[in-house]
């Protein structure tokens, strides 16, 4: 190659439109197509223009990225956001890594105010327990010893060298299964870099790294009693085969990278405005970021609030086929699944609430959550949308819709929207500035108890 790397820096916007960029060298470009095709693929997408230009069109995955051509690639979201705060609630879901997209290998110049320490942490702590939960991994190991029993198959060179006075001894080579092997020693010693490193952030505002510290040292003390501490490099994970009987570490030793390499750790200092802040290429699915943390707000004001005690519980992605059956065909009817279902079995009561980060709902969306309520015989439904106009703060002009009568539904229904506003933060003044959870929670607790009454009456 021998071409030196153009340190071209790109911004686009989030669902923004396609940008155009000029790339002379050819070779640079194939690269950074391959790129985008095999690891990106539909998060980030580069296209070439019959004019010898290329397209950088952005998705609902918002991140950094740096092509092989050495041009970084950092899409903004479209709501000027906590995002380092909207991520620590992934920690409570499945199946994350299909939303998330980061590549260890490379290294990228991180624009101030963005990092993502914290996820890394709340991410392998979970990885870790669930590891625990379904089981270590434990594999064969060969080991050797002067033994007093036959055990395996003699070593004769060593047994004659040790034993050569002494015939009551025998040096074996045999066969141990053993947890003590190389996934689980990345464990620990991951386990170890981050404790290291996690008092001086305990302090900082991120949320529930007190319980994470305590969990961590917890793991680190079980799993010393079978697994012997040793610090592993990134070449030795990076050969570590993955195969039927470790595949549920396969998320595990993907943030164990982030982990051993320098790249997390700097990502997260005290002072966002210094340089050099490096951290590796990363993109995250905004959409999803917005529906977690509202669902799990959600969850939490239903415990704060004491509704769980009264009957009423929040279900997520609740999948269901209440709207369709079968009518004289063997295909299953599609079942339905609202985000959120707040639901009160006991009164018979529920309320589907469908979350949406966009800044203006679209008529599908009004369809949706009205197929969601019909399904359920619910009388009241809600959109959560994000927003970041000042003159909707106010939730008092928050919309509020109900079916039209002409339709004959015999059926009443309202639909509420809640607006959710993101900027809050940088429209407050440093008094009165708190955290964003902070501020979406007061919205949402005031809309849902409306909610919740109104159901109830």
């Amino acid at each position: 190659m021998g071409n030196k790397p153009v340190c071209q820096v790109v911004t686009v916007r989030e669902y923004g439109p396609a940008q155009r960029v000029h790339q002379q060298n050819q070779e640079l470009v194939k690269g950074d197509l391959d790129y985008t095709r095999d690891k990106l693929k539909k998060r980030l997408e580069v296209y070439p223009c019959a004019d010898g230009e290329y397209e950088i069109k952005p998705s609902s995955f918002v991140g950094i990225v740096q092509l092989p051509s050495g041009m970084t690639i950092q899409v903004s979201q479209k709501v000027d956001s906590d995002l380092a705060e909207m991520l620590e609630y992934l920690q409570y879901r499945e199946k994350i890594e299909e939303k998330i997209f980061f590549d260890p290998d490379v290294q990228v110049e991180l624009p101030p105010g963005f990092h993502f320490f914290p996820l890394v942490v709340f991410l392998f702590s979970k990885e870790v327990k669930k590891i625990l939960k379904i089981g270590l991994a434990k594999r064969y190991v060969t080991e050797e010893g002067n033994l007093r029993r036959l055990r395996g198959q003699i070593d004769f060179i060593k047994n004659e060298q040790s034993n050569f006075s002494d015939k009551s001894r025998i040096y074996c080579q045999y066969d141990e299964l053993t947890y003590d092997i190389l996934e689980n020693q990345v464990i620990l010693y991951c386990i170890n870099r981050l404790m290291h490193r996690l008092p001086s952030w305990v302090k900082k505002s991120s949320r529930g790294f007190t319980t994470i510290q305590s969990e961590l040292n917890r793991f680190a003390m079980d799993l010393s009693e079978q697994v012997s501490y040793k610090p592993v490099t990134l070449s030795e994970l990076r050969r570590l085969p993955r195969n039927r009987l470790n595949q549920h570490y396969a998320f595990m030793l993907q943030l164990a990278q982030l982990i051993i390499s320098e790249n997390v750790y700097s990502s997260f200092r005290a002072d966002d405005s210094e340089k050099n802040r490096v951290g590796v290429n990363f993109l995250v699915d905004m959409n999803w970021v917005f529906e977690c943390f509202v669902s799990e707000i959600i969850r939490e004001i239903n415990s704060e609030e004491g509704w769980d005690k009264d009957g009423w519980e929040v279900l997520l992605q609740n999948k269901s086929s209440d709207l369709l059956v079968k009518a004289g065909s063997d295909m299953t009817p599609p079942k339905i699944m609202p985000d959120i279902l707040l639901q009160n079995k006991a009164k018979g009561l529920c309320i589907p609430l469908d979350v949406k980060y966009k800044l203006q709902p679209g008529s599908s969306d009004y369809y949706q959550i009205i197929c969601y309520s019909l399904a359920k015989t619910s009388d009241k439904c809600a959109l959560i949308v994000a927003n970041d106009k000042d003159d909707m703060w106010d939730n008092r002009k928050n919309p509020h819709f109900r079916l039209n009568p002409i339709l004959h539904l015999n059926k009443e229904l309202d639909v509420s929207i809640i607006s959710v506003d993101l900027e809050c933060q940088q429209k407050s003044t440093e008094r009165d500035k708190c955290l964003l959870r902070d501020y979406v929670k007061k919205t949402l607790r005031v809309e849902l108890n409306q909610l919740i009454q109104q159901s109830a009456s």
